[in-house]
């Protein structure tokens, strides 16, 4: 029997391929701060709602760099929310490589 944890990691890799959670939240800020291509609204919601549930069921941690990769995942989270909000209340989507204006 796989814990909750697990099963989380995996449904992820299964979909995304495996990357891990500094890779991640690295490409979540320069996504999201202009330093790369910005993600599309659909994956970044997705990730945003991954990070949320691996904060969920984060197991305690045991030494500085756990605290610190967690710090990370909680800001990723914020940046993440804000940038889809900040979309939103600005009228635009993102869909792959495509923009798309709402009306």
């Amino acid at each position: 029997m796989t814990s909750e944890r697990t099963d989380l990691i995996v449904q992820w890799v299964e979909k995304w391929g495996g990357h891990d959670l500094p890779s991640l939240v690295l490409g979540l800020r320069m996504s999201c701060n202009g330093a790369a291509d910005p993600w599309d609204d659909d994956f970044l919601a997705e990730l945003v709602r991954y990070m949320d549930e691996r904060l969920r069921v984060w197991q305690e941690p045991s030494d500085a760099i756990d605290n610190h990769v967690r710090g990370m995942c909680q800001q990723a989270v914020l940046i993440g929310r804000s940038e889809l909000a900040s979309r939103a209340a600005d009228g635009y989507r993102i869909n792959g490589p495509e923009w798309e204006v709402r009306g």
